[in-house]
C-alpha cells in the first residue's frame, strides 16, 4: 500500500511484470499515468488508484482477467476509459467522485453503451458525476444490482423510468 506520495507520479514500466500480486493500494500518489505493461498484473484481484491524476488508461488494463474490485474515484476522467470494457470479471467500478471529496474531479458524462461487456458486474457507482442517462445495455448485465449516481445529474423522474427499464436499484 503506497498514499499520499506526491513524489511518485508515475510507476516504472517493469511493474508489470510483478508476480503473485493480489491487492494494490496506490491512492492519492499524484498518479498521470500507468505502465503500458500494467495489464500483466494477471493476479490483481483488489486494485485501488483514487485520488490520482489518470485521465486515462493502457490498453492493456483490459487484460488484467482476475480484477474483481477497482476504486478509481477522483481521478481526472472526462471519458469512460475503453480499456475498462475488457475487466469481464470486474464486479464493483467506482469511477466518479468520492463522497469526502470536496472538488469535482472525475468529470465522466456518459457510460458507454457496450458497457454490458462487462459481465460480472454487482455494482458501478458514478457519484457526483456529469452523467445525465444511463444507457439501457446495463440491463444486459444479469448480476448488476446497483448503481449509485448520487448527486449527478440524473433527474428523478429519468431515474424511476431506467429503475423500471433496467430492473435494477439506483441511488441518487
Amino acid at each position: 500500500s503506497i498514499h499520499e506520495n506526491e513524489n511518485l507520479k508515475r510507476l516504472p514500466e517493469s511493474f508489470g511484470n510483478i508476480q503473485g500480486l493480489e491487492k494494490l493500494y496506490l491512492y492519492e500518489c499524484f498518479l498521470e499515468t500507468l505502465p503500458k505493461l500494467f495489464g500483466n498484473l494477471k493476479t490483481l484481484k483488489e486494485l485501488d488508484l483514487r485520488g490520482n491524476n489518470l485521465t486515462d488508461l493502457p490498453e492493456s488494463f483490459g487484460s488484467l482477467e482476475s480484477l474483481t474490485s477497482l476504486d478509481l474515484d477522483d481521478n481526472l476522467f472526462t471519458e469512460f476509459p475503453r480499456a475498462l470494457l475488457g475487466l469481464k470479471n470486474l464486479e464493483y467500478l467506482r469511477i466518479g467522485n468520492s463522497y469526502q471529496s470536496t472538488e469535482r474531479r472525475c468529470n465522466l458524462k456518459e457510460i458507454p453503451d457496450d458497457i454490458d461487456k462487462m459481465e460480472s458486474l454487482v455494482d458501478i457507482d458514478v457519484m457526483k458525476t456529469d452523467i445525465t442517462d444511463l444507457p439501457i445495455s446495463l440491463r444486459n448485465i444479469k448480476t448488476l444490482e446497483t448503481v449509485n449516481a448520487k448527486n449527478s445529474n440524473i433527474d428523478k423522474i429519468r431515474k424511476k423510468e431506467l429503475e423500471k427499464k433496467l430492473g435494477i436499484e439506483i441511488f441518487l
